[in-house]
């Protein structure tokens, strides 16, 4: 029976980041399933796609204060549609300072589900946010997992980490790690896609795309890269995205004197991200290591397009040793680092082996469509 689901979510959606791409494609894929409302910040230009559905733009007004006042409107327009609407579920993707949609979920009693993608308290401490935010970002985290009928997440080791922390019951919580959009991210032509890009077809490439964050490990991959240069000097590097640690890790290349086999891109259209990846002959997630571990978008999207993939042995990442789909290295060792690109730039045979098996097991299991699917079967637990 069809259910209808409050989305809820505090940041914009003309982003081109990891935590826009999931919410739009939970939405999305969700609406083959239920009927869906999703609730975000109004944004200048909204995407065409959105506008023709249930998609209800809050105000969200540019000052110090603005999650908080984003937290005030959306409690009234919360209020206003769910008299009109009657929502079974409202499932909100957790910031830190989400709030609203508990309190309207208590006032109207209606189960409540918070998503959790990580520990606001670790990505916090790797940033400058306010002291006061922190503070109010404690007790609101606190209050949603108190109080939510399920929490989701996306990694084993988060759902320890909220029962080790918070105490919270096992039973309460939901693992569904992230997807990829299979029928978006295939294998194409190599040389094709670096025609397209207007980049060399005759060098080597590495890839990286993401936000460009200090959790991201990009410092590692450039100490790589002069070793790996000394052996394939037609090795270009590219730096797909945009962030704080840009410019300083554009900096750190221009030291090194490997500023001309340093591609950095910036932001591109989300469709425009698989034709970089099918460019490259290896791609990479360097993260440093973090408790609640990693479901990355960017790490399925790769193997879905039948790349091999090289990434730092930490919780979350188990599956490419696993399932064969690229090469594990210790956390913050350049060393390692450039001897996995090296083995794997050695043999393309052992490249498209390992692409193959990453393309097949998320083909298999982490289409958006499934995760959709397992996120509509907990609303609809919560329900009966």
């Amino acid at each position: 029976m069809n259910k209808k689901i409050f989305i809820v979510c505090a940041f914009l959606l003309n982003g081109k980041d990891a935590r826009t791409i999931h919410i739009l494609e939970v939405y999305r894929n969700l609406m083959k399933f239920d009927d869906i409302y999703l609730f975000a910040p109004r944004q200048e230009k909204t995407k065409n796609d959105l506008q023709s559905h249930n998609v209800f733009f809050i105000p969200c007004i540019k000052s110090f204060f603005k999650p908080l006042l984003y937290q005030f409107f959306l409690f009234f327009y919360l209020l206003y549609y769910t008299f009109k609407l009657s929502p079974d579920v409202i499932y909100c993707r957790q910031s830190g300072l989400s709030i609203s949609p508990l309190i309207i979920s208590k006032i109207i009693r209606v189960p409540y589900i918070v998503e959790v993608n990580g520990l606001r308290m670790e990505e916090m401490e790797m940033s400058d946010k306010p002291k006061i935010f922190i503070m109010i970002s404690k007790i609101c985290e606190k209050l949603n997992f108190s109080f939510a009928k399920k929490i989701v997440v996306v990694t084993p080791s988060l759902k320890k980490l909220l029962h080790d922390i918070h105490n919270i019951s096992y039973n309460k919580i939901e693992i569904i790690q992230n997807g990829a959009n299979i029928n978006l991210f295939k294998s194409l032509d190599q040389i094709k896609s670096r025609e397209k890009l207007d980049i060399d077809i005759k060098q080597n490439y590495i890839c990286f795309i993401g936000h460009l964050a200090p959790w991201q490990g990009i410092e590692y991959l450039i100490q790589a890269a002069p070793r790996i240069l000394e052996l394939y000097s037609n090795t270009r590097f590219l730096i797909v995205g945009d962030g704080s640690m840009k410019t300083k890790w554009m900096q750190f290349v221009e030291e090194l004197g490997i500023s001309e086999n340093f591609i950095f891109p910036g932001i591109i259209p989300y469709e425009q991200v698989p034709i970089y990846i099918n460019a490259s002959d290896v791609c990479v997630t360097p993260k440093k290591p973090i408790k609640s571990g990693y479901s990355p978008l960017k790490l399925y999207e790769y193997m879905a397009c039948g790349k091999p993939v090289v990434a730092t042995r930490t919780n979350g990442f188990e599956i490419i040793e696993k399932y064969d789909a690229g090469i594990l290295i210790n956390p913050e060792n350049s060393e390692e680092f450039a001897d996995a690109i090296i083995s794997l730039l050695k043999s393309k045979n052992i490249r498209n082996r390992m692409g193959k098996n990453g393309r097949e097991f998320v083909s298999k299991n982490y289409s958006w469509e499934r995760v959709a699917q397992k996120i509509s079967d907990v609303c609809e637990n919560v329900t009966v």
